[in-house]
């Protein structure tokens, strides 16, 4: 995982962006909390989302500093769903009134849908696939002698 200073450098020479207060102007917080952010060494992808549809550059470059720059909008709408935009615009709504809020849709967001959970859980090497079977198992009366 990349450094908050290894992601804000790039930011800083792809875009006009020069000062946490000009990132929180466009990314719907305040200077003190990305500062809060920068301590503790932690850039939303989210933000990096936002820095690549103004700037047409890619998420993934800002935050892995990978080969492909730019981006611009995707033509293929079927790779995006319209409710994922919805969302993530009503959520930078909400994280500007309140940053708490952008913790609490996480926890939520993985209550409600548990099967995205063990998703996010599998590709992050949390969870073995075969670990989440054992419940299924365990419930159906299976899995003794």
């Amino acid at each position: 995982m990349m450094s908050f200073e290894q992601i804000w450098e790039r930011v800083k020479k792809k875009t006009d962006i020069r000062t946490f207060t000009e990132l929180a102007d466009l990314v719907g917080t305040t200077g003190p909390y990305i500062s809060r952010k920068k301590k503790e060494n932690d850039f939303p992808v989210i933000w990096a989302y936002e820095i690549a549809q103004k700037y047409k550059l890619s998420t993934d470059w800002i935050m892995t500093g990978g080969e492909t720059k730019s981006s611009g909008p995707l033509k293929d709408h079927s790779q995006r769903l319209e409710i994922t935009e919805q969302i993530e615009k009503w959520l930078l709504e909400e994280i500007k009134k309140n940053p708490k809020r952008k913790d609490w849709f996480e926890v939520e967001f993985e209550k409600a849908f548990e099967e995205f959970k063990r998703w996010k859980e599998e590709k992050e090497g949390a969870v073995q696939p075969d670990e989440e079977l054992l419940p299924v198992i365990s419930a159906a009366g299976g899995g003794g002698k």
